[in-house]
This record gives structure tokens, sequence and C-alpha cells, in this order.
């Protein structure tokens, strides 16, 4: 802050100094021109020159004078033209000025303020706010669904629709308040003299509800939504990188509880997120550090009890973290792109597994594979799964995929291409948590499923609750029917095993049978062959 101060003065000194030097040369040249008028009116230098060129007229003083005449009004036609000249030559380099002052502060597509113009803008927000003892405002502002736009319409639809959001936000807002455009589809707004949190929800939601409304690119209806964090000064943080840091948090989370929604940054926000960001650094490390571990859940003859099945759930016992849910890691390994590498060795481990199992003589056993959604829209997917296959020397109708209606979604038509390919393959090709969709019937008529399994929200209330063993009957109908067969998941009690046993339903797993084992245990149940309840 000192340094500045002195650069601050020093630059207004110099200014001082050079404006007082031209006053001094302007005040000088008059003098002296002053000085020699008054010398030629006391001597009559004019009458002396005359008298002088009649006195030598061979000298030819009055071509000398024309000449110095002549020469004079040269030479102020060229200082007149060089005054023009220079003129324009400021007025150029100050247009050039501003281009470079606009290219290295405001953004090209928008015309809004870059990031760097806005920290300086809330630098000094802040600092008006804080003499004025008032509170500032952060809105960090994310784009939701913009990919897709930029997908489908391409770069110019996207950037026209960046334009356009631009002004639907900036004109939600008062003369004073800051738009800017730091990054790709992320928006950040500065308030200043802010009285209430009541004012901030109500322009939060104003927002919203502008950018909600459909975009016309290209004469096509485009619809995007934004979430937005809001981080409030001094209460939020006292430094402008600490409010944009926990806006861009609260961001986040309004981002994960549905988007096109907006959150109050908090302490327990941030705590959280700080956890998050500990167990992604560690996540990135796990494979190469051996930290994986695969545990079977037994799938079982729902009429004779042998085991005919099971399905792979990762388990991750950090070194630094120590045993994390895989409902709290899964999420974070999509989210940070490792999820892909993630389920490649999980695919890649239970095939080699299950061929352990199978030269020990157990050469039934189908074992199954969560596939995540970006799994599942990688273009290359299915010929991976087809070279794993290939070297742990496996048979394809040894290797179960689930997959859930979300997962297919993403890219629907790239995901039944792979999995036609997959069944083709001998793949058998699982839905999971059916039922659980509202549209999960459309599905069954287009995939090459082999099997769906019954939500264990399903299973948890029959046979008490007559809805749900309605339910659940029709689904055990219309599998049957499309010939596809039936995993009822979840079973706890003697009561729902009962149940299902009366159903054409063929298998089930659950707890009642067994927990999610280790290998080694899962050989141990091998050998038995047949599951008595657990309880």
């Amino acid at each position: 802050m000192l340094i500045k101060t002195i650069k601050h003065l020093t630059k207004k000194c110099t200014t001082v100094i050079e404006k007082h030097r031209f006053i001094i040369e302007v005040v000088s040249i008059v003098f002296i021109a002053g000085i020699l008028f008054w010398f030629a009116q006391a001597y009559d230098a004019f009458e002396q020159l005359v008298e002088l060129s009649r006195k030598y007229e061979e000298w030819e003083l009055d071509e000398f004078f024309t000449l110095l005449m002549i020469s004079a009004v040269a030479l102020i036609a060229i200082i007149t033209r060089n005054a023009s000249y220079l003129r324009a030559e400021m007025q150029r380099r100050m247009l050039v000025e501003e281009e470079i002052k606009r290219l290295a502060f405001y953004d090209g597509l928008t015309g809004l303020p870059n990031r760097g113009l806005c920290l300086n803008r809330l630098e000094h927000t802040l600092a008006h706010a804080t003499r004025g003892n008032t509170m500032a405002v952060v809105m960090f502002i994310d784009l939701d669904d913009f990919k897709k736009v930029n997908d489908s319409l391409g770069h110019d639809g996207g950037d026209e629709l960046l334009k356009q959001a631009s002004e639907r936000l900036s004109n939600e807002l008062r003369t004073g308040d800051t738009l800017a455009r730091i990054a790709g589809d992320e928006f950040v707004i500065i308030l200043e003299s802010v009285f209430s949190i009541s004012d901030i929800s109500a322009l939060a939601e104003r927002l919203i509800d502008k950018i909600s409304q459909p975009f016309i690119i290209q004469k096509q209806e485009a619809y995007v939504g934004i979430s937005v964090g809001i981080a409030i000064f001094p209460n939020d943080g006292e430094s402008s990188q600490q409010l944009m840091k926990n806006a861009d948090t609260a961001m986040y989370y309004a981002k994960h509880s549905g988007k096109n929604t907006f959150k109050f940054f908090s302490v327990a926000l941030n705590k959280e997120s700080e956890q998050k960001q500990k167990i992604a650094r560690q996540l990135r490390k796990a494979i190469a550090r051996n930290e994986f571990t695969l545990y079977f859940q037994p799938v079982v003859n729902v009429t004779t009890g042998a085991i005919k099945g099971a399905e792979a759930l990762l388990r991750w016992n950090s070194f630094k973290l120590g045993n994390i849910e895989p409902s709290v890691f899964i999420p974070i390994a999509e989210e940070i792109g490792i999820i892909t590498s993630i389920g490649e060795w999980v695919l890649f481990e239970v095939c080699k597994q299950n061929k352990r199992w199978q030269d020990l003589g157990y050469t039934t056993i189908t074992v199954s594979v969560n596939i995540s959604a970006k799994e599942l829209s990688l273009r290359g997917f299915a010929k991976l799964v087809e070279r794993t296959l290939a070297v742990t020397n496996l048979e394809a109708k040894y290797l179960g995929l689930e997959l859930t209606e979300t997962a297919i979604k993403k890219d629907p038509e790239l995901s039944i291409q792979q999995l036609e390919y997959l069944s083709g393959l001998g793949v058998v090709i699982a839905l999971d948590d059916f039922g659980k969709g509202y549209s999960s019937m459309s599905y069954l008529r287009k995939l090459q499923l082999s099997r769906i399994k019954i939500d264990r929200s399903f299973i948890q209330r029959i046979p008490h609750n007559r809805e749900d063993t309605i339910v659940t009957n029709a689904i055990v109908t219309l599998a049957n029917n499309l010939g596809l067969k039936i995993t009822a998941e979840g079973i706890e009690t003697k009561e729902q095993y009962e149940f299902i046993r009366t159903t054409l339903t063929d298998s089930a797993q659950g707890f009642y049978f067994s927990r999610a084992v280790s290998a080694e245990e899962f050989a141990l149940l091998l050998q038995k062959g047949v599951l008595p309840p657990s309880h």
C-alpha cells in the first residue's frame, strides 16, 4: 500500500512540474518578444533599415526583406501545419490507448469488465464500504446447461447466448453496480450500498427468472438457468480474493442443489468444501497407492438359495483420511473427472477376480459392475469392455453391467448403440433401480436388457404396504412378459424374502443373505454353495 501511495505521489508531482515548466516557457517567450518589440520601437529600427537601404542601394536590402517576410509566412504555415499534425497524432494515440485499455480490461465478446477490472472495482467497492460501514455483495454466477447449447447450436450460438444473457443480467442492475464476465460462462456481480438480505434475495430471484426465459438463437429456442453463489462483506470475508472464493463455493453448492437457484455462503459450506477438496486430492492418488478394494454381495437363486452371482462394490480406505463411504467419494470422482479411470480399474479387477474363481471350479458365477453416466458416454467404452474380457480371458456371459436410467439419458443414442454391441458379445445388461424413474418403461423397448433390478425402495415396505406390493407385482409381471429376468435387491427380512418367493422373481440380494464381503470371504461363501438366511 505504501509503494502504491509513493508511486501515485511521484506521478502527481511529475505532472505538476511539467505543467509549471510549460507555463514558464510560454511566459519567457512572450517576455523576450516584448523586449525585442520595445527595442525596435525605441530605436526606430524600421526607419533605420529604410535609410540604410537608400544609402546602400547595391545591397538590395528590399529583396532581402521580401525574402525574409516570405520565409516568415512559410514558417508560420509550417508551424500551423505541424501543430495540426501533432493534434491528429495525439488523438490517434489516445484512441490506441483507449483500445489497449479496452482489450486489457474488457471482455471482447460481451463488452463487460473482465476479471482484472472486476477485481479492481471490487477493491474500490470494499474501500468505500469500509469507510461508510456498509455491506458489499459479490454474486458469483454460472450458467446451467450451457454446454448443451454449445453442442447443439455450435460456438457461434453459444456466443450469442452469452451476449443475450449478459444484457438480461445488466438490465436488472443499478447504475453503480458492476457486472463482469470472468471466464467462459461465469459472471460476477458486485453490489454496493446494500441494506438488507431480502434485497439480495429478491435480486437473485429476478436474475434467475430472467435467465430462465427462452433465448432465441439462430431462430431456435434455447434454455439455460443460472446457479448463484452470494458472499457478503465483511461477514464472509474482508478481502476481494476471499469474497470471490466464498461466493464461488456458494455457487458450487447452488449448482449441486438442483441448479437454477441461489445459495448464501456460510461457514458450514466452507468446511464441507474444504473437506471435499481434501478428499479430491487424495482420490487422485488412490489407484497409484493401491487404496481401492472390491467387495462382493452375493446374488442368490430365490428358490434354492444357491449363489448365482455377485454385485461388485467399491471401497476406499485412504492412507490419510481413513475409510470413505462410496456415497461421498463417487460423486467427487465424477466431478473431478477421474470416475472413468476408477471404473476402468474396477472393470479389470472384477474380470480378473471372477476368472480366478472360475479356475477354482466356480464356473457359473456372473459378477456385475455399476456403470456411471460418464463411462457410458465414452465412445470407446464398449471396446474397452471387449478388450478387458480378452485380456482377462473371461467369457462375456460372466460379466454383468448395471446402469441406471440417468446414465442412459445423458446420451441415449450413443448409450443404446454401445449396449447393443455389448449385448451382442454376451455381456449381461441390467437396468438398476427399476421403477424409480418416471419413464423407465420407454427404455425397456429400446435397450438390449437381460435383467432388471427392482428398486429397494419398493422392497423395504412389502408386504405390509399395499401400494408397494401392487407396484412390485406389476413390475414382475411386466418384466416376465418382456422376457426379462428379475433381481429383487434390498431383501432384509424373512417376510420380504417369503413374499419375493411367491412372485416370478428369479434372484435376490440383500443383508438377509449376506453383506458385501471381501474376495477371500466370498470364496468361502462359494464353498458353501447355498446361502441359508443369516437371520
